[in-house]
Formats: structure tokens, sequence, C-alpha cells
């Protein structure tokens, strides 16, 4: 049997509910999950071949979601899944390559913003995008894991909004970005800037499966909606028109993918 730890911030939720619907791989895998919302799993350090939390708010969290276990023992597992954590090019709650977007004006995509803004350049737009990354919390643990362990990293990004943010308060401007090839643009930036970066960490990458994607890569309604908030008992769901978080059924869908990577395992 493969131990896997899961490591991540609200998108874990998808995972741990798509977990629910994979009966088959509990005959294969024990899967711990140790989360947080928001970006508090950054406060976590290496003590000897632990990950301990630094604060109080953060213990509290993962216990609540680990079945009581406040602290990450490296050496139980023989596999690392990180999940969200800022990795991602778009979403809340941490500072997004395609954030930029709406402050700046970006070379060829200049008119995306109605009001006046600074330009910068492509260049620039590229070591902002590899520079989050980089100093992601995703990166943040995965590095402090490499110290300790030789076992498998895999980080994956955080989800491509719906696709119905394009009818969103944002949606207009969501609009124009697909128009005029800004969105295309950063997330092919970001594709290749986050294989790299997670590859000079000794990790591997899990991006997003096709499956789930629609037009322009947004991600289907069908995987967002009733998508999951990372509760006690993962029994709340997001508003219907939240578009930056997932349900049951993409967590599944990234669960195959994620044995199609690093299986077969044996029972």
């Amino acid at each position: 049997m493969q131990h896997i730890c899961v490591i991540g911030n609200s998108h874990a939720a998808s995972i741990r509910a798509g977990l629910d619907l994979m009966h088959n791989l509990k005959t294969t895998a024990y899967f711990d999950f140790f989360a947080a919302q928001r970006d508090w799993m950054r406060e976590m350090e290496l003590r000897g071949t632990m990950l301990v939390p630094t604060s109080d708010i953060t213990r509290e969290k993962i216990a609540l979601h680990s079945g009581g276990i406040e602290h990450i023992d490296v050496r139980r597992y023989d596999q690392f899944l990180i999940t969200g954590l800022g990795f991602g090019v778009s979403g809340p709650g941490f500072i997004s390559p395609f954030s930029a977007f709406k402050k700046y004006r970006i070379a060829a995509y200049a008119g995306l913003l109605e009001r006046e803004s600074s330009h910068i350049s492509r260049a620039c737009f590229a070591a902002l995008t590899a520079s989050i990354l980089r100093n992601s919390t995703a990166l943040y643990l995965a590095r402090l894991l490499r110290i300790v362990s030789d076992a498998r990293i895999v980080i994956v990004p955080t989800p491509y909004p719906s696709e119905e943010i394009l009818n969103s308060e944002d949606g207009e401007f969501w609009k124009r970005a697909v128009e005029r090839g800004a969105w295309n643009y950063a997330i092919a930036l970001f594709t290749e800037l986050a294989a790299k970066t997670v590859s000079d960490a000794g990790c591997e990458i899990l991006f997003q499966p096709s499956d789930t994607l629609a037009h322009d890569s947004f991600t289907k309604t069908k995987f967002s909606h009733g998508s999951i908030r990372l509760s006690a008992d993962l029994n709340l769901e997001h508003s219907p028109s939240e578009p930056f978080h997932m349900n049951a059924l993409y967590g599944a869908e990234l669960l195959k993918r994620y044995c199609e990577l690093t299986g077969p395992w044996r029972s």
C-alpha cells in the first residue's frame, strides 16, 4: 500500500471529496490530508524530519482535516501531492500572474484596461510570473520536503477558473482578455515556467486534466458547480457563482490522472 500525503489549501477539498468517489483507490493507497485555508500552510517549518506548524491557527486548521494530527512526519510517506498554495496563473487569496493584467498595460495587450495605467513589457511579465511561482507556498513546502526526503513530490497547480467567470461581475474584462489573446498568452507562459520551476525543485507537475477544460482553457461548469469548502465535514458548498474552486467530480478526475502518472500501485 502506498502512503500518500496531500498538502494544500482550500483546493485540497475537491481532492478529498473526490477520493470518496474513487472506492477502488482505497484498496491500493492511504491518503492523509494536511490543509488550511488561504496561506496558513506557509506557517510551517522543518524540525528534524517533521513539518511543524509555527502558529496556533495553522495547527488548529490542519488538525481539523487530518484526524487530529498536528504535524507531518515526512518519513511516513511514499509520495507527496501538493495542490494550490499560490501555484497558479489566476485565483483569489494570492498574488497571481494574471492579476497583473488588471493593473498594468502589458505589451500587445495594453487595450485590456479601460483606464490609464502604467505599461510593462512581456519580459517584465515573464519575470513576474517566474517570481510568483518560485516564491509560492507550494514550492516553499516542496523544498522543505526535499531536504529530508527523496520521495516523489507532485505539484498540482490551482485550477483555471470556471467558464462561469465570463458571466460574473468581471465578465467583460475576462471576455476582452480572451478576445485579445491575453488569457491564452498568460496560460502558455505559465505552463512553460511552471514546468521549469517544478523540475528545478526536483519535483513533478500534474497540470489540469484536459477532460475538465472547456473552450479557451476555462474549467467546465460541471466541475465547479457545487464546489466544496474546506470545512470539517466537507458538507458546505461555495456559492453557485464562485468560479475558482472545484467539486468532487473534479477531484476524482484529478486523482485518476495522478494515478496514471505515479501508478500502478500494488494492494
